[in-house]
């Protein structure tokens, strides 16, 4: 045991004014650096928005339609997809339906003269059964329209979205995820049609979480505390820094959701991820959202020490605990990790470690025309991104100069994004998008043609 003096960090980068001296076990060797973990605000969860269209007929309400969005819906892998469902809410019959299905894509771009611009596009890909979900800038636009004559269409009382983990072979059952629902009828505990009430708002709201029954279901609402743990082991043995992160009275994951913990960059949008939370006996909490009844985890542990190919942990600014469908690719195995959207809880990377990450370098973008390259061209819009693709981080943009030229300084050292706008009138010979590497405290240049 040794006495250590540690700060601990807020969310968001911002310091607590306080250190306080803590015995701290270190028997990996070297300083100790302690974060807290600790709830994110605003939490963000998958999104479900509904709007029904009814009218009175023979004294009672026959719904036409249902029109809504889903946000925040990760994509799911191989034969897993997302299902709409009509559930009764008297006898908790199911019924799928499928819907008219518009996929809305928000992206942000350069004009001429180097200016961000925002624009959405839409697909209208028609009436689908399944929908295989989309990123942070996606969303679903759909319509269920119900007949009129379906008794089972016309007595439900809740629109249900579930993880079909096997499209070929779809099922409503108690071990379904339905992790979306929102309430558009109202019928009155009675079987007969006629004292029904259907809710009627420009938008109702839906929950997210777990949808059990009609007379059951559990908001995810988060929750917990902990620590993550930084030992900053000497370089010069071969041994790299290794965390430890320490949470308890976690919120048990949704249905068909794990806790999945990440290093994350907010400034390039670059993440890894942090093995697998196992519980005190170490075992692992992959299945905690089925095993066992308790509402909580008490507690949840996981370890990491990067190989020596991987990106040190002082070039991360936050450790995050987010939700993970089990039918996604969570990050482990995939090439290009994309973390879900829910981060529960976080912790900013201590300072002492984030201040021996490699200094900021310099990007140089020439832009030349003609066949043989050689005449500057003004004016040309060039946006540079993070690499990453948890956020699509935009940092910075500029037109080019008279000669040509476009520098961006203080970028953060790794690869980027560089993308050039065509001038009017010009054409960009391809490609239009480059990912360099920015050297720590040197310069790289990038060369556009455009005709």
């Amino acid at each position: 045991m040794r006495l250590l003096r540690l700060c601990t960090l807020a969310i968001a980068g911002a310091a607590l004014a306080a250190c306080s001296d803590t015995i701290t076990d270190t028997p990996i060797g070297g300083p100790a650096f302690e974060a807290r973990l600790a709830p994110v605000t605003p939490l963000r969860t998958p999104e479900l928005t509904a709007r029904t269209w009814s009218r009175t007929v023979d004294g009672g309400p026959v719904v036409d339609s249902i029109t809504g969005v889903v946000s925040f819906a990760k994509p799911l892998d191989g034969r897993a997809r997302y299902r709409f469902y009509v559930v009764n809410g008297i006898d908790a019959s199911a019924l799928p339906v499928a819907h008219v299905q518009i996929i809305e894509r928000t992206d942000s771009t350069l004009d001429a003269n180097g200016s961000v611009q925002t624009s959405v596009a839409t697909q209208n890909r028609g009436l689908r059964d399944y929908y295989s979900g989309g990123n942070y800038a996606t969303r679903l636009r759909y319509r269920v329209t119900f007949s009129p004559t379906d008794s089972v269409q016309q007595a439900g009382a809740w629109l249900v979205v579930t993880i079909q983990a096997d499209s070929t072979l779809p099922a409503y059952t108690a071990a379904t995820p339905k992790p979306l629902w929102v309430r558009f009828r109202d019928q009155r505990g009675t079987a007969t049609r006629s004292d029904d009430s259907v809710l009627v708002a420009d938008t109702l709201r839906g929950s997210f979480g777990t949808f059990r029954t009609p007379l059951r279901q559990e908001v995810f609402a988060a929750r917990g505390s902990g620590r993550a743990t930084f030992w900053d082991i000497d370089s010069t043995s071969g041994q790299r820094p290794i965390l430890s992160l320490d949470a308890s009275d976690l919120p048990r994951p949704p249905l068909g959701y794990f806790w999945q913990p990440y290093l994350v960059d907010a400034r390039t949008g670059v993440t890894t991820p942090v093995g697998l939370l196992r519980n005190a006996t170490g075992a692992s909490l992959f299945n905690a959202d089925t095993v066992g009844a308790d509402s909580v985890i008490a507690v949840a542990r996981a370890t990491y020490a990067p190989a020596a190919a991987a990106r040190p942990i002082r070039e991360f600014t936050a450790l995050s605990l987010r939700l993970e469908p089990k039918t996604a690719s969570f990050g482990l195995e995939a090439p290009v990790i994309v973390p879900g959207i829910t981060s529960a809880l976080s912790a900013t990377i201590p300072a002492p470690l984030t201040s021996q990450r490699p200094g900021d370098g310099t990007l140089r973008v020439l832009v030349r025309r003609g066949v043989q390259a050689g005449t500057p061209e003004p004016n040309v819009g060039i946006a540079v991104l993070g690499a990453g693709a948890d956020f699509n981080t935009f940092l910075a943009s500029r037109n080019t100069d008279a000669s040509g030229t476009a520098s961006f300084t203080g970028i953060p050292a790794g690869r980027v994004r560089v993308v050039i706008i065509a001038p009017a009138g010009r054409t960009v010979v391809p490609p239009s998008e480059q990912t360099v590497t920015v050297p720590s405290g040197s310069d790289v240049t990038v060369t556009f043609v455009v005709n």
